[in-house]
């Protein structure tokens, strides 16, 4: 969803951009005309950074509620997803999709949650075989939960 949305602001960046061109190009501008152009960027310049920066964000927040995660005594989680890097791996997944008319698309999906995945740990704080014997015989819905934190749906 919020790749959509960067990927919407993007568009509508470049349409502007062209509305705003003369019909003969650039060599055509006058003052007056590049004065517009300008001011048109520096409009259009906010709106076009304000994706990277809610991603960034996302990425910050969600090592801070996953860092805060506990299982019981027996384990805590740890997230250190790199908002940069995965800045990039959306945007070369988003070029990537529309240059391949989104036959990519699984490629790409498949990309950014293998990151998210390769960056979360698990750190036993006691020893895990008392705790999944205790576990065992209690009725919780960690793993449930845990699937629907991660947007992952599984029909039984």
């Amino acid at each position: 969803v919020l790749l959509g949305a960067v990927l919407t602001l993007l568009a509508a960046g470049l349409i502007a951009a062209v509305l705003l061109l003369p019909a003969d190009g650039i060599g055509a501008l006058s003052s007056t005309d590049a004065e517009s152009s300008v001011w048109a960027f520096v409009m259009f310049a906010p709106v076009l950074a304000v994706g990277p920066a809610v991603i960034c964000f996302q990425i910050l927040t969600r090592n801070i509620v996953v860092g805060a995660l506990t299982l019981g005594d027996a384990a805590r989680f740890r997230s250190d997803l790199n908002p940069l890097r995965y800045l990039w791996i959306l945007l070369s997944n988003s070029i990537a999709t529309v240059l391949t008319a989104l036959l990519m698309y699984p490629w790409a999906q498949i990309r950014s949650y293998r990151y998210q995945a390769e960056r979360i740990t698990i750190r036993p704080t006691s020893a895990m075989g008392t705790f999944l014997d205790t576990d065992a015989r209690s009725d919780q819905a960690f793993g449930e939960e845990f699937g629907e934190m991660q947007d992952i749906g599984i029909g039984i």
